[in-house]
């Protein structure tokens, strides 16, 4: 078995000459709206001129590359061979023996960078943090069908070559969907599980109507982060579209222009962070410097891996009708895909030729298994997935909830010292590891349920009622 090789990061003279003859050149379109934003506080037409020429003008003149790629290569970085990939990640090692075992991973659009706050921190923990294949440096899947399925066996696979039997994990964005799918798949292995963006739908009729019945108990800003959620779905979610649909071609754009790069991720940062409407790194607000931030867009542009990171949507949501086959998820994950929630308008899918999209086994088959493992969960003030608890307890055997009064979808980069407080309370006071590893549920096949029938679909209307009902009440 080969050994983990060291790996340092290093951006050619070359290569940033080209990035910086690249912004000089860069062609910013005009603007409307100027200023103007949602009722959300994100920007309404998309990425700021004026924030964006900010943050291009910080990249050519005071933004130094060399100093954040120092930081970077300050913490232990490796590669190594995972079933035929090339994967990167940091593995920081603790010198305190009873230690646990952590598998800390980012999302989209993000990277190991959201972490590089929270390392120090995380000194009672064996770190391991990988770029998700086809993230960074990372290398991309070169076939088809590499879902978050695809990811969570390629990490599974990485920590036993690391020579962890057993672990927890941890994770945000596609990261909490990821380790869902390794702490499902692998319970024997992973033994717990702490998410950030705890996204689980309902999928049995028992479940629906569960929900609709609990629903008048629950909590005013339950009932808040539901119709943050609807909202989110409704209005921000035009990338899932693009990416989960025609990701060759946004990625032309996005791996040739690095302003363009910039205002795709930016916009992001700016409406999923807790920046309060304000722009990411303005003071008082999410916690992020524009320098962390273009670091981040470095890793992406340096790496040129933003195309392929963008191919995860395509591989997992399965909007385009090229996906044939039915994508086997564990349960908990996703909300109807990365996110979705039922529209008034939902129709379960289906192509012409009468099979079922990849989309509906996300709603009608794809989480009936139940993850068992002790599961903590943040949930954050600004996050934009959010369920009331005991939907998601549905899902996941929740030993743990922490509501904290600061803090967005991107919590390890906004709030380090909350989530390394947070991680050590849950992973050595709420639980107990020894005792977690000697009571592993053992692993479980992919159940599947036939296709949502009138039934179900009767329990979400009621569902949609209760929620009229209580929205005339408030």
């Amino acid at each position: 078995m080969a050994a983990p090789e060291p790996f340092r990061i290093h951006v050619s003279d070359d290569d940033l000459t080209d990035l910086r003859q690249r912004l000089q050149r860069a062609r910013v379109p005009d603007q409307v709206g100027a200023g103007q934003s949602d009722p959300n506080g994100a920007w309404a037409y998309g990425t700021d001129k004026a924030a964006l020429q900010d943050y291009v003008s910080h990249w050519l003149t005071k933004f130094d590359w060399r100093q954040q790629e120092a930081k970077l290569n300050a913490v232990p970085q490796f590669t190594l061979q995972v079933n035929g990939l090339k994967t990167h990640f940091i593995h920081q090692r603790s010198k305190d023996t009873a230690a646990i075992p952590l598998l800390l991973v980012h999302g989209w659009p993000g990277s190991f960078v959201e972490f590089m706050k929270l390392l120090p921190l995380l000194k009672k923990f064996h770190v391991v943090a990988p770029s998700i294949p086809g993230y960074g440096f990372s290398e991309a899947p070169k076939e088809p069908g590499a879902s978050v399925v695809f990811m969570a066996e390629q990490l599974t696979e990485l920590m036993r070559l690391l020579g962890y039997t057993h672990y927890v994990a941890q994770g945000g964005d596609w990261g909490s969907i990821i380790t869902t799918q390794v702490a499902g798949r692998y319970p024997e292995r992973c033994v717990a599980l702490h998410l950030n963006m705890c996204a689980a739908i309902p999928s049995t009729i028992s479940d629906f109507v569960q929900v609709a019945l609990t629903m008048p108990s629950w909590s005013k800003e339950e009932w808040d982060a539901v119709r943050r959620t609807q909202y989110f779905m409704k209005y921000e979610t035009g990338y899932q579209k693009i990416q989960g649909t025609k990701p060759q071609t946004l990625g032309y754009g996005l791996n040739d222009s690095p302003v363009g790069l910039l205002a795709w991720i930016l916009e992001k940062f700016q409406s999923w962070s807790d920046s309060h409407g304000q722009r990411p790194d303005a003071p008082g607000g999410s916690g992020l410097t524009m320098d962390e931030i273009l670091t981040n867009v470095m890793i992406y542009w340096s790496s040129q891996s933003i195309t392929s990171s963008c191919r995860l949507y395509y591989e997992t949501l399965g909007l385009h009708p090229s996906h044939k086959e039915p994508l086997q998820l564990q349960p908990g994950g996703l909300l109807g895909g990365k996110g979705e929630v039922f529209p008034r308008d939902f129709q379960p899918p289906r192509r012409r030729d009468g099979s079922r999209s990849r989309l509906l086994d996300c709603f009608g088959r794809s989480f009936r298994s139940y993850v068992a493992v002790p599961t903590g969960v943040i949930w954050s003030k600004a996050e934009i997935i959010k369920v009331p608890r005991k939907v998601a307890e549905l899902r996941y055997n929740i030993k743990h909830w922490y509501a904290p009064p600061k803090g967005g979808h991107f919590f390890a980069f906004e709030q380090p010292e909350l989530m390394a407080k947070d991680l050590n309370h849950f992973f050595f006071e709420v639980i107990d590891f020894p005792t977690c590893v000697q009571t592993a549920p053992a692993r479980s096949s992919t159940s599947q349920m036939p296709l949502l029938g009138a039934t179900a679909m009767v329990a979400l209307l009621v569902a949609a009622v209760a929620l009229r009902l209580r929205r005339s009440r408030l």
